[in-house]
């Protein structure tokens, strides 16, 4: 056969005559052309949107062979364009002025006498024309001796000088071989060749990110399905699965008539998808190589590569290939067992998944998963076993050690301990048959899935002789790899090295539940020892996962991915997004009776409430674990104990805490990392920094372990700023790994980049209110006239007091112009707007600092700042009192708010909206709360020089405030400023009598009483 070489064409599907009529299906055609002159009452050439693509370069290929004096054969399925071709030849002959007759016939269903009478009327063609054309589409399969007749006919019509294109299915082998001097027009020569798929990407408008060939395999019928595609999409057109679906059809409805184990082989290859094709002999006979060359020549919509040993199915339509698969199975059902072996011998256990629950029937598909009782539960399919275990039998015999394993395997994964428990019983009593009616590799699973597990009671298998010398498969050492590796974390051990099992790539299981198990443990070791700083791309693959286990029902694997994941995202100072992983983990430990991995859980849940704000629950935990550990599990137990102290120095005064931390024995000489920890934060917090120095200095290898920094991290940020005097002992270089934020001293970036200026450019407009209103522009003020107008400034003040929130016209009208009626108002507002917007500066081309939505104004915070926005995001930072931020950064961010803070809120200084007069109480009174948080965290800190100036500015700016003066006169009673208290203090009874609001409150009094009774006894002791 000779194939169409450098181009390759595409045509779409043949739209199909019907049977009746096949008389009028001979057409005459000369003359004019087809638009010229249409045939009357024949829709003979079906020029559509299917037909749109003209086959350029084949035809001037076919039109070449003619005019030669050889006929043409186009052999190829249906559904690969063979009509579109010859109609395309057909018309090309019409319209030539030298030649102009043709005759198409449809031969669908055609006799041999019909056919013979129709090249008889072929005989007038030549009155016409001295080389006209006989087009024959469509003939059917005949017997040798009337192919051989065909064959006689259409060579003495050639002699005559008669053009032959004949379209036929490789199926039509008599006649092909009857007419073997023809030639051949191959399927592959029908395919969408790179040349011309631009023209078939035009015609029916198909995105350029379409995988064209993974989809389509060049098949013309397919291609033209893609139409409608829209860039980008996920999902393709709904007509692209009726194509594959009709493509696929013909094919075997092809086959089916004339080769009987190339049908059976093309049945196979649609149920395994894709493969090599030495996988087609592993459960049967093989391909040949005549089958191969069949395929890849004849039927290229498998995807048959010679070169490269493989192929491939179309792929993008899987509802289609569910039905056609569907049909196979309903034929064949041999075959369906045969491909589900294949595949799992293949390890594609989820596509043979997919099979035997879609298309066996359940006593079909029970056979085929018991005859690989593990192989469906270890690939995360424990829940199709489960089910066709459970479907009800006609059958008196006790279940089989083979049902039995099957049945243990998948009630364990799944979590249901009831039926695992079961199992394990009556295989005890069947224990003589195991070894013979159970594969010894099935059973070494089975074995190396109840280590995994723990061991739980009632669970226990019976031992087979030779167990212990038999070389187990990847997944038996998988699994009890699983078992080691579980065993050293909690017992804060190195892991196990990575054995070669853990390094091959499955392609055909999504949940590898053995591999995926040991990689979740290896995840949750490398962050116990401190391995890793960071999350990576495990991590993210490790939570899909999750979504398959639970949709699988594998509570079992999805506890411990679960467990793997969170404490990952707990020991890394990231939120933990599953606030009840470690509980239910540790139901999961519970049930399988593994008390140390039941306490592990316990101690993660402590830390988890610790962050959460719950110090009781935290310290309740952290005992509990301490005293059921003991000294056989001691890493366990001095976590435990840390998360006890933590808790405890959360919740103590400093004084408590400098008591019991002056009864330290801190001359130990050799003592467990955690438990130098568990000392130094206790200095710290007491604020013993020289004992704490010493004790850094004596156990400084038991404190920078590198493998307990994550577990140091998690007690230093739970502890927070009691913490930070063992911060500033860590070196520099390992600060980051130890917390995620450095002490004041320590840290490269500025403070003042917490709130981020704008730069200052031309379009910037920064608005200042306190201290009074002031509006720059590039860091120049603004001299404009318009800003003179009182409501120009007053309406830039509102605004910018929303904060780029929107405010609505009508409150603005009804706070600047109370007195007016609503439509008055809103006038003035117009104007009053039009003003401020130019003076802002605003243009139709430039930058909008107004901008409107509705109803609703506000300012444009990318142009606009203010001094008010930088004020409430600093104050925000020091009233929340987030977790974690250390005490020196506090002071420094209440400096920074003590310089923004230049005076009292910008107040209009007549007919001002009552909005400024509250907004002024407001900001004044959130300054002064941040101020006496600063000073308590600077008397803390014992830095009294900040101390002194928070004081001061904030009785600068109310010096009414009982609080204000008694931490005035605190700081300068530690700074020994006798003089200043008094003073102070008279100051504040000349202002209470002066505002009538009587005598300092009772602490305040109190206060002073006994910082001049302290001052007294000074003086009288010296």
């Amino acid at each position: 056969m000779v194939e169409v070489g450098e181009e390759w064409t595409m045509t779409t599907r043949r739209q199909s005559t019907g049977k009746a009529g096949r008389g009028e299906q001979i057409k005459r055609l000369g003359g004019a052309s087809s638009a010229d002159r249409p045939v009357k009452g024949v829709d003979a050439l079906p020029m559509g949107a299917g037909f749109t693509v003209r086959r350029t370069r084949l035809l001037d290929e076919v039109l070449t062979y003619d005019a030669s004096g050889k006929a043409i054969v186009v052999c190829a399925p249906d559904n690969f364009g063979k009509t579109a071709l010859v109609l395309q030849i057909v018309d090309e002959v019409r319209t030539d002025p030298k030649r102009g007759a043709a005759l198409l016939i449809d031969a669908h269903d055609a006799q041999v006498d019909e056919l013979l009478m129709q090249f008889d009327d072929a005989e007038g063609l030549f009155e016409q024309s001295d080389h006209p054309l006989v087009a024959i589409d469509g003939l059917p399969r005949f017997e040798k001796k009337q192919a051989r007749m065909i064959a006689a006919r259409l060579r003495e019509l050639r002699s005559r000088g008669c053009g032959i294109v004949v379209a036929c299915g490789p199926s039509n082998q008599a006649f092909l071989k009857a007419f073997g001097d023809s030639v051949k027009i191959t399927p592959r020569a029908l395919l969408v060749g790179p040349h011309e798929y631009s023209d078939w990407a035009r015609a029916f408008s198909l995105p350029i990110d379409l995988d064209i060939y993974r989809l389509t395999q060049g098949v013309p019928a397919l291609v033209a399905g893609l139409r409608g595609t829209k860039a980008g999409a996920q999902e393709l057109p709904r007509q692209f699965n009726a194509c594959v679906f009709d493509v696929y059809q013909a094919v075997l409805k092809d086959l089916a008539g004339w080769n009987k184990q190339l049908l059976g082989m093309a049945s196979l290859m649609m149920l395994l998808g894709n493969g090599s094709l030495a996988d087609m002999g592993r459960c049967g006979p093989g391909l040949s190589t005549q089958q191969v060359s069949a395929f890849m020549h004849d039927y290229p919509v498998f995807g048959v590569d010679p070169a490269l040993q493989t192929f491939a199915c179309v792929d993008g339509a899987p509802e289609a290939m569910r039905r056609l698969c569907a049909s196979i199975v309903r034929d064949e059902p041999r075959l369906a067992r045969r491909a589900v072996k294949t595949l799992v011998k293949l390890g594609r256990i989820d596509r043979a998944t997919a099979l035997v629950a879609r298309l066996l029937e359940p006593d079909e598909a029970l056979k085929t998963v018991l005859a690989f009782p593990t192989d469906f539960s270890l690939a995360g399919h424990a829940q199709l076993v489960m089910r066709l275990l459970a479907v009800p039998r006609d059958r008196h015999e006790p279940a089989r050690p083979r049902e039995l394993t099957a049945l243990y395997v998948a009630s364990i994964m799944t979590g249901d301990l009831r039926s695992a428990r079961s199992a394990a019983s009556r295989l005890s009593r069947l224990a003589e048959d195991i070894e013979a009616e159970v594969d010894r590799l099935d059973w070494q699973r089975a074995e190396a899935v109840n280590a995994a597990w723990g061991g739980s009671d009632g669970l226990g298998l019976p031992s087979l002789p030779g167990d212990a010398a038999e070389e187990r498969d990847a997944a038996s050492d998988l699994l009890l790899l699983h078992a080691q590796l579980l065993r050293a974390v909690v017992r804060h051990e190195d892991l196990p090295d990575v054995i070669p099992a853990e390094r091959a790539q499955p392609a055909g299981v999504e949940l590898d539940l053995p591999r995926l198990l040991v990689a979740a443990d290896r995840l949750l070791g490398e962050a116990m020892l401190g391995v890793t700083l960071r999350l990576d791309d495990r991590d993210d693959k490790m939570e899909k996962s999750l979504e398959g286990l639970a949709a699988g029902e594998l509570s079992w694997v999805g506890a411990q991915v679960r467990l793997a994941v969170e404490v990952r995202r707990l020991l890394l100072g990231i939120p933990v997004t599953d606030k009840q992983a470690f509980a239910d983990v540790g139901t999961v430990f519970v049930r399988a009776t593994n008390q140390e991995m039941q306490l592990f859980c316990l101690v993660l849940e402590g830390w988890q409430s610790l962050l959460d704000g719950e110090v009781a629950n935290a310290g309740f935990r952290g005992r509990q674990v301490a005293r059921l550990a003991g000294e056989d599990l001691q890493f366990l137990f001095d976590w435990a104990k840390l998360l006890e102290q933590v808790a405890y120095l959360r919740n103590t005064s400093r004084v408590t805490v400098r008591e019991e931390a002056a009864l330290l024995d801190l001359q130990q000489q050799s003592v467990t990392p955690l438990y130098a920890w568990r000392v130094a934060l206790t200095l710290a917090a007491a604020r013993m920094d020289a004992e704490l120095s010493a004790w850094y200095s004596l156990q400084r290898p038991a404190l920078m372990e590198p493998s307990v920094r994550l577990l140091a991290r998690l007690a230093l940020d739970a502890l927070g700023d009691r913490s930070d005097a063992m911060r500033r002992l860590i070196p520099h270089g390992l600060l980051s790994s130890y917390s995620n934020l450095a002490p004041a001293g320590v840290r490269n970036d500025s403070l003042f980049q917490l709130v981020e200026r704008p730069p200052a450019d031309d379009d910037q407009v920064e608005i200042r209110l306190f201290g009074g209103f002031r509006a720059e522009r590039g860091g120049h003020i603004m001299l404009d006239d318009l800003w003179r107008r009182k409501k120009t400034s007053i309406l830039a003040a509102r605004l910018v007091l929303a904060e780029g929130s929107f405010v609505r016209r009508d409150v603005l009208a009804a706070e600047f112009w109370p007195q007016l009626s609503e439509e008055r108002g809103r006038c003035n507002l117009y104007t009053a707007l039009s003003a401020l917007r130019h003076a802002l500066g605003q243009r139709k081309e430039g930058v909008s600092y107004l901008i409107t939505q509705g109803d609703g104004i506000a300012i444009n915070t990318e142009y606009i700042s203010s001094d008010v926005m930088v004020f409430n995001a600093l104050a925000r930072q020091v009233l929340l009192r987030r977790t974690g931020v250390s005490a020196p950064q506090l002071i420094e961010l209440c400096l920074k708010i003590e310089e923004v803070y230049c005076g009292p809120l910008y107040v209009p200084d007549r007919d001002a909206p009552a909005f400024f007069r509250n907004m002024r109480k407001v900001m004044q009174s959130k300054f002064i709360d941040c101020m006496m948080r600063g000073v308590d965290l600077a008397i803390d800190e014992q830095n009294v020089t900040a101390a002194i100036w928070m004081a001061e500015s904030a009785l600068r700016h109310d010096p009414g405030r009982e609080d204000v003066v008694r931490a005035a006169m605190r700081v300068y009673d530690m700074d020994g400023r006798r003089r200043e208290v008094e003073e102070l203090y008279k100051r504040h009874g000349l202002y209470l009598s002066e505002h009538g609001d009587g005598l300092p409150e009772p602490e305040t009094r109190a206060l002073y009483e006994r910082i001049m009774q302290r001052l007294s006894r000074r003086s009288s002791a010296s």
